[in-house]
């Protein structure tokens, strides 16, 4: 195994950021709502050694902060940065709004892609929860803006600076946490059913969930029903965002399922 790369050995290109041999099997990561492309540093740092490694910022996040979210136009910025760095394939790893919109991807461009990580994103918007999402969308988009906005970014920066390490949160604080599109990215999942853009799916799928990501692991099961070719792995001790909860658990299930696909 390969020791870590240093984070200046990430190349930090306008709205996304590169890693490891252009030659490599190529993965890229899609990131959660409200975040950015950083929340995926430990994998990029751990796995640059023998992958070339992307991450990207959807619209409505980071650098693409004044874009407007949509589903569509998540899948249109994945589709453009994998051509620009001209990897024919590559494994996919979502967490969060980042799986969804992986989803979307997969049906659109399944040939692109040698397998699917999905993470902490099992739920499917129907009944209750489907009426919960709607509220909560209809509800930001009256008030997500001005002070709002600003009272839930200084209470992330303060989870955060609880949760992680100092390093670690601290690269997370620096690239900003993005409540603009939230309402809009909710609208967006509660209005769209993502089981059946698996059904026809023909490569390996991840399905990955934090113990503790108690939604997610209630509709895990159904999630891999719907999904052919797809295993379950339970991250003990990690929450929604498990690839930051349990950075080196996480890696090791990526660096596991990219070594088991035949690229």
């Amino acid at each position: 195994m390969r020791e870590a790369v240093p984070a200046s050995q990430i190349t930090e290109l306008p709205e996304y950021d590169v890693a490891g041999p252009e030659e490599a099997p190529a993965i890229l990561f899609v990131h959660a709502n409200g975040w950015t492309r950083k929340m995926w540093l430990p994998q990029m740092r751990a796995l640059a050694g023998a992958y070339r490694l992307i991450a990207l910022d959807l619209p409505g996040h980071g650098a693409l902060a004044r874009a407007r979210f949509s589903v569509d136009a998540a899948v249109r910025q994945i589709e453009r940065v994998r051509a620009e760095q001209h990897t024919q394939r590559i494994l996919l790893v979502g967490l969060s709004l980042g799986g969804y919109v992986a989803m979307a991807y997969a049906q659109r461009y399944a040939e692109r892609l040698t397998g699917l990580v999905l993470a902490g994103c099992c739920v499917r918007f129907e009944g209750r929860i489907r009426m919960l999402t709607r509220l909560s969308a209809a509800t930001f988009a009256v008030i997500g803006h001005g002070p709002f906005v600003s009272r839930l970014n200084r209470r992330q920066i303060e989870r955060v600076r609880t949760q992680y390490p100092a390093e670690l949160a601290e690269s997370q604080v620096r690239a900003g946490f993005f409540f603009a599109n939230w309402g809009r990215a909710l609208a967006q999942m509660a209005a769209t059913d993502f089981y059946p853009m698996l059904a026809a799916f023909p490569r390996p799928v991840l399905i990955l969930n934090g113990e503790l990501d108690t939604y997610n692991r209630q509709a895990e099961g159904a999630c891999a029903a719907a999904t052919p070719g797809a295993t379950i792995h339970v991250i003990e001790r990690a929450n929604h965002i498990s690839n930051l909860d349990c950075p080196d658990i996480f890696t090791a299930e990526i660096r596991a399922f990219a070594a088991s696909l035949n690229w």
